[in-house]
């Protein structure tokens, strides 16, 4: 299950989008009992598909994914939050970028064949 789009700019190489993260998700079930957070891995995944829905360069058929650099998770996203992606896409990687508000939640690379 994936996050609400409300909105998506593209600007040359960028694309940010606003997202909000819906208390149903799946997701939050289990991840943690009386205080369920998105998991980190999960984000990732948002941000490779919502990068091949935006990026023609990264569809599956052109481009495999092999690693993540630099993943940093450094706040919790909770339910019903309002998030800012920030997505930016050079030859081989993915610079991605989630913020709440003023401050970043998480952010790293994924890289491309």
């Amino acid at each position: 299950m994936m996050p609400e789009v409300r909105d998506a700019t593209r600007d040359g190489k960028a694309v940010t989008l606003r997202l909000f993260v819906p208390r149903t998700l799946e997701h939050f079930d289990g991840h943690f009992p009386g205080c369920p957070i998105l998991q980190g891995v999960l984000q990732i995944d948002w941000a490779v598909r919502l990068a091949r829905e935006h990026f023609g360069q990264l569809s599956e058929r052109l481009s495999e994914s092999y690693g993540v650099d630099g993943f940093k998770c450094r706040a919790p996203v909770l339910p019903e939050s309002e998030l800012v992606l920030r997505l930016e896409c050079d030859p081989g990687r993915l610079r991605f970028a989630y913020a709440d508000g003023a401050r970043t939640v998480s952010s790293g690379t994924v890289l491309f064949r």
